[in-house]
């Protein structure tokens, strides 16, 4: 499910709109205005359907998908979207492994993962190619290249344990 917005965000916009904007424009922009909004409501909504995350494969360790099969020691899936995965890190002490298998067709393919349970300040890499790893309060975010090679394995670990 996508993020529900309160109609009371909308109260203020509205507001400037009426109030402000609309009496000091021209009649042709008031026809375009009036032509844009519901152009404008159509791709919101069709953006919150379509970029949605799957969150059916939360607690999951595998996941096979036409792209990649994914399996997780040390940590379980929230949620995936396209090449994009929500992972869960199960204990600061257990170091996390993440095998990636690509199908001998692919040559080239990006991974993306966002592990949640990690100190980013003490993460430890290796296996792969990384990405610059971007660090947020209790996570990290990451890329891999992994179409090049078929079975990739990740370990994900945190110094000075």
């Amino acid at each position: 499910m996508g993020t529900v917005l309160s109609p009371y965000f909308f109260v203020p916009l509205l507001f400037m709109i009426f109030f402000a904007i609309i009496p000091n424009m021209s009649k042709g922009d008031k026809i375009w205005l009036a032509a844009g909004i519901p152009v404008f409501i159509f791709i919101i909504l069709f953006m919150s359907r379509t970029f949605q995350w799957d969150k059916s494969v939360n607690g999951r360790t595998f996941l096979a998908t036409e792209k990649y099969s994914i399996s997780l020691k040390g940590g379980h899936l929230r949620s995936f979207w396209r090449n994009f995965y929500k992972i869960k890190k199960d204990s600061p002490s257990e170091d996390l492994f993440i095998r990636v298998v690509s199908p001998e067709n692919m040559i080239y393919a990006m991974v993306n993962f966002d592990i949640k349970g990690i100190d980013p300040d003490r993460v430890e890499k290796s296996g792969a190619a990384f990405s610059e790893t971007d660090k947020y309060s209790d996570g990290i975010k990451f890329t891999i290249r992994a179409g090049s090679r078929k079975d990739v394995i990740i370990r994900i670990a945190e110094k000075g344990r």
